[in-house]
Order: C-alpha cells, then structure tokens, then sequence
C-alpha cells in the first residue's frame, strides 16, 4: 500500500537519471506514450529531463517545486495528476526522503517493439487512437523491408578487421554505467481474494507460477476483469494435466464477457405451491451453488474431482442460473443411480436452454413433464434408468437432515 504523504510546494527535490535517454525516445514520447497519458504528463517528463542536461545523470542541487509548477503553468492538482500518469506508465518514480524532500527516479520509456508487444499498451493505444490512426503510428515504427532473397551478405567479421592485444587489458569500472532499461510497472491484483476463491474449483496452487499470475494481473488490468471474472477464465484455460495454458489464458481474457463460475441470484422470488415440503426443497435450490448443493447430496462430503468439473463445465457452456442448475442435478441423480451422466446432462441442459427455463420451480415443472423425458432420453447416450412420472418429491426426514447440513456449511464459511 502506497503512504500518503501531504504534498507542499515548498518540498525540495531531485531528479535521478536511472536509464539511458536518446532523442529518439522523444518521439517514443510523443507518438505512443501521449496518447495514453496526456500531453502535460509528458510535459512534466521533458521538463524534468531537461534539467539533468548539464547536471549529466544526478540533479544534486535541490529545487523547489513552486518554481518547477511554474514552468509547467499548472496548479498542485493537475502536476499531481501529471506525476501519477508517469508512474502508472513506468517513466518515473518517486521517492520521499525523511528530510521532506522528493526524488524523481527517470526512466526510459519501452522501445517500440517492447511497447506493441505489451498487451496493456498496445490496447491503451488501440483504445485512444482507433483503428486507423493505430495502423498508422504502428506503420512509423515498422523496419524498411528489402528485398533479401535476391541479395548476399558481403560484411566484414570483427576478426577480419580488428586485432585483439594479448595480455589482461580489462579495467575495472568505477561506477555503473547507465542503460536503457524500463521501469518495471505496478500492476495491481487481488491475489488474496482470488486465492480464497479457489478452493471450491480444485485448481491446484503449483499451477500459478510467478509467470501466470503476472500474465493474469496483466489480463485483468488490460481488459477490465474482476476476480471473479478471472477465476472463471483461468478454469476454462486448464489442460487436461490441470495445468494453465497461458495461451488459452490469452485468448479467452481477450474475448467478449463470459458468464461467472457461480451465478447466485441477487434476488430469487418465492414459490408458494402449497406444498411445504416443496417449497422448502425450492428454497435449498435458489439458496446454494451447484457445488454446495452437490455437497449437501453427499452428505456433506466435497464432491469427487470429476463430478466438481462436470459442474463447472455446466455453468461454463450453459450459462444455466444456479437454481436451474441445482434442479438438473437433483433430477440427473434421481434417474441415474445417484450418478452425474455428462451426455445425460448436456442433453438436459440444452433442452432447459432452448426452452428459456429460467427458475427453480420453472425447471421442476418442466422436467416432470412426460415430453421432456423423451427429449432427453433421445439425445443421451448413455441408459438410464426409467424415469417416474410424478413430481419431484421431498421427505420431512431428507428436508431435515438437509437443512441441517446446508446450516453446517454456512457456518463453515463464517
């Protein structure tokens, strides 16, 4: 977490050259990174290069930002504003010495190909351009092509032109010399929410190398997803080992908005059927996660790893509510031998999709109706069991011990 501190005008500071600058960055400047930030946030960062000039890297003599505001011909809020953009973009930073003075550490911006090729500015500047100025500024980066194939190299090696002395001649340095590198850049992510999250998916944790999470922190940051988005599209990028494509990871992150892995219902209305046994049977429906749900029918116990992804890929590909597909469930076990069938399911599911069935007790009328049935017996693949023609029921004894279970889970996750 970043420390406040109150900025005054009267506060010294210093500037620190900590890569190498060349003109050329200028129009590194000016052409991607302006467009993103603003033309006085690049202002400000010419402004402070511009100052280390006769100084060469260090700008020791210390000066007052009242002076430096002038120059720039704004006020506190927007030069604050101005040092942010430069520091969410890597250009500079910024450090607070005990003694109440600034220093501005300043970097060189990425080169070109650095830029298009990280995803986050590349987008930025997709974003703010549009497409045909985009192609356009991309165009002026490009190299010259020529015609290689028709051509030969007839350059001279280093050994065919220098002679290297013998003997030890290397010195050793005094000081560092100055590079061209960029700052890295601050991408925040709630690892911690989405670690917590991750218990019920049965994604392992040595799947998330320090190369993943800077990928998703990256995605996240680029296009706009929440935690809960995230888990959604990393779940979908596993490989069959349980490990994450990162390019799957990619390319579903850069894809149009995907429905959640647990879609509870802000708010579920309730059914009076006249039926108490029943009504309450709908309420465990609309009040649990597919998962939880599954659980409660286990008696509490964490549903087998196949069954859990059987789940996931419901909720992935049908887009299902979860009471919906609570109901399913209940009715898949009920006509299977307590076993989750995958193509009994599927079947099921894109009846219950076709059909618009979006509730609980919407789902349980339809599946008790005879037609439905025979849509889903046609469509499995596997046997099943014959199925009864009676609604759905409830006994006050399975009601019971249910309840009792679904109240075990919600203090568990207190």
């Amino acid at each position: 977490m970043v420390e406040k501190i109150n900025f005054k005008v009267s506060n010294p500071y210093e500037i620190v050259l900590c890569s190498y600058i060349s003109d050329y960055d200028r129009k590194i400047l000016h052409r991607l990174y302006q467009p993103i930030c603003g033309a006085g946030a690049i202002a400000l960062f010419n402004t402070l290069w511009s100052e280390l000039e006769a100084d060469k890297t260090i700008s020791s003599l210390e000066k007052s930002h009242s002076i430096l505001l002038a120059n720039l011909g704004c006020d506190v809020d927007e030069f604050i504003s101005y040092r942010k953009q430069l520091e969410g973009l890597g250009l500079i930073k910024t450090l607070y010495h005990q003694r109440g003075c600034y220093i501005y550490l300043l970097y060189a911006p990425k080169s070109p190909k650095e830029f298009f090729d990280y995803e986050l500015f590349d987008v930025l500047l997709q974003r703010k351009l549009g497409r045909v100025e985009y192609d356009r500024v991309r165009t002026y980066f490009s190299l010259s092509h020529y015609d290689k194939e028709n051509c030969i190299d007839i350059s001279q090696s280093f050994n065919d032109v220098y002679v290297t002395p013998d003997g030890p001649y290397k010195f050793k340095g005094v000081a560092d010399i100055i590079g061209h590198q960029s700052a890295d850049l601050k991408l925040s992510f709630d690892f911690q929410t989405f670690y917590a999250s991750l218990k019920d998916y049965f994604i392992k944790k040595e799947a998330f190398t320090k190369e993943i999470e800077e990928e998703i922190a990256l995605l996240a940051t680029t296009y706009g997803w929440s935690v809960s988005e995230m888990i959604n599209i990393v779940y979908k990028s596993l490989d069959n080992t349980g490990k994450i494509d990162i390019l799957r990871l990619q390319k579903f992150a850069r894809m149009g908005k995907v429905s959640q892995p647990v879609n509870k219902p802000a708010e579920t209305q309730k059914v009076d059927t006249g039926n108490a046994a029943l009504d309450k049977k709908i309420e465990l429906f609309n009040r649990l996660t597919p998962l939880e749900f599954l659980m409660l029918k286990n008696g509490g116990v964490q549903p087998v790893e196949r069954d859990a992804r059987l789940i996931k890929e419901l909720i992935v590909t049908t887009k299902l509510p979860d009471p919906v597909i609570n109901v399913l469930l209940d009715y898949s076990l009920a006509n299977n031998n307590n076993r989750l069938v995958r193509n009994y399911l599927q079947a099921v599911a894109s009846s219950l999709m076709r059909s618009k069935i979006s509730d609980a007790y919407e789902a349980m009328i339809y599946l008790t109706e005879p037609t439905s049935k025979s849509r889903a017996k046609s469509k499995a693949k596997e046997p099943v069991v014959k199925e009864k023609e009676e609604p759905i029921k409830v006994s006050d004894q399975e009601m019971a011990e249910s309840l009792r279970i679904l109240q075990e889970l919600k203090k568990g996750r207190k």
